[in-house]
């Protein structure tokens, strides 16, 4: 039987004996394995397999306390009683609770590195390490090496753990050619799946007029026709959005960053984009049930689908890592928006970085989309491309052009079994001086 050391994090009560202000406890216990999952009944704690090192306190500290670094040991002590899960009791050596002493441990303030600003010609990185093991000043010097292509030109280091040679973030000026472009893939094309969705949209509407048509004229037959395309159209909604869903990740991009041992700006601002792109689908997901609602009569006034989607809402996970990039990130959502709502042109979206942005987008729904009456003043119904009219096009201009050059082979042909002959019509004076009098043809 092997001693195997384990913390325990405080998630919502916090012990009598522990000071409030952001502690973490870390036990030892013996067990057959090290990395189990158990919770004290009247504590609510949660246990962690793992050692009780300096990285491993700092990760804790991290994922329960915000603007932490690590953890720094206390003289207090005190013993809880761990319920081991079921699923472990087959194990003779494993008892269904155990008595575990526990060690205090208080979190640190995080104190941030010096934020550099390159100049012309030179380019700035931002290195964190999050919740993943701190690096020495020579680790951090050489990732910034491996970045740059050189020795940086300046760089400072941040999330010192206490006096130890062990940092969590680093920033740092580069010199040398910038070999990657952030963001890359923002401004590709993305109007197939806008342009489908508004095709969509403009057959809902026009099919909501006809049914309601319909149903004053009590024409039955084609009431439930229309109705059964109306939910067809909607149906088709949602293929067009899971068709385009996963065609925009670069996997192996992104899985060289994540068998990284710490986040780069550049990493982040990627899985951020695509992290948007996702968000902006579910979302026009969301504004086309409100919008069938709408036209059906089926909208519940209570309900806004679309609320969550309000930039202060938005949790852009890891920007805490990342403080100098919120105002970018927030505009990259906003903007992302504004290209992608489903019957509107940005034009009619500058409210969207606002508060309650979508409540207001809701009303517009509701101005646009309402049984017996659709207002287009914000509707822009492109036409999609047709791949069939594409090809039709495509093949018409072909044998136009092959019938060209059938013609000018039959004309060249005829021209030469020609040659040498001239014809010459006189035509009649007349009174008009205009009148061309000699009229010569090959």
């Amino acid at each position: 039987m092997r001693s195997t050391f384990l913390c325990l994090l405080l998630l919502s009560c916090i012990h009598a004996s522990l000071n409030p202000e952001k502690q973490v406890v870390c036990g030892e216990f013996f067990g057959h394995d090290g990395r189990k999952m158990a919770y004290d009944g009247d504590l609510n704690y949660y246990l962690c397999g793992h050692d009780c090192g300096i990285d491993y306190i700092a990760s804790l500290c991290q994922v329960k306390y915000p603007n932490v670094s690590h953890g720094e040991p206390t003289n207090s002590t005190h013993n809880v009683t761990i319920e081991i899960p079921y699923y472990h009791w087959k194990n003779e050596s494993v008892p269904e609770k155990i008595n575990v002493e526990v060690k205090n441990y208080t979190c640190q303030d995080f104190i941030p590195a010096e934020i550099l600003t390159a100049s012309i010609g030179s380019w700035s990185e931002h290195f964190c390490a999050g919740t993943r093991p701190a690096k020495t000043r020579k680790e951090w010097i050489h990732e910034a090496f491996s970045e740059c292509g050189a020795e940086p030109a300046n760089y400072t280091l941040g999330g010192q753990y206490g006096k130890e040679d062990k940092f969590l973030e680093m920033y740092f000026i580069c010199d040398q050619p910038k070999t990657h472009v952030e963001l890359d893939g923002l401004n590709k094309d993305d109007t197939y799946y806008q342009e489908s969705q508004l095709q969509i949209l403009d057959k809902i509407a026009n099919l909501s007029l006809m049914l309601m048509q319909a149903q004053a004229q009590e024409h039955t037959k084609l009431s439930v026709r229309y109705k059964l395309e109306l939910k067809m159209s909607n149906l088709l909604t949602q293929f067009v959005m899971q068709s385009r869903e996963l065609h925009f990740v670069d996997f192996e991009s992104q899985d060289e960053e994540k068998n990284k041992s710490y986040m780069s700006r550049k990493s982040f601002l990627r899985e951020t984009w695509t992290n948007i792109r996702h968000v902006g689908h579910s979302r026009a997901d969301a504004s086309r049930i409100i919008i069938f609602a709408l036209l059906s009569g089926t909208m519940d006034p209570s309900e806004n689908a679309l609320s969550s989607y309000d930039v202060e809402s938005h949790d852009f996970v890891g920007l805490q890592y990342f403080p100098e990039l919120k105002d970018q990130v927030r505009d990259l959502y906003v903007d992302y928006m504004k290209n992608h709502t489903v019957g509107l042109t940005r034009e009619h979206l500058e409210f969207l970085n606002e508060t309650g942005a979508h409540q207001k987008l809701l009303e517009m729904y509701r101005e646009i989309f309402n049984p017996g009456l659709i207002d287009r003043k914000y509707l822009v119904l492109k036409k999609p491309k047709s791949w069939v009219l594409e090809i039709c096009v495509g093949v018409a201009v072909i044998v136009a052009l092959v019938a060209v050059a059938a013609g000018l082979g039959c004309w060249m042909v005829k021209r030469k079994s020609k040659v040498g002959v001239v014809s010459v019509g006189f035509n009649r004076f007349e009174d008009n001086d205009d009148e061309k009098l000699v009229k010569i043809s090959a």
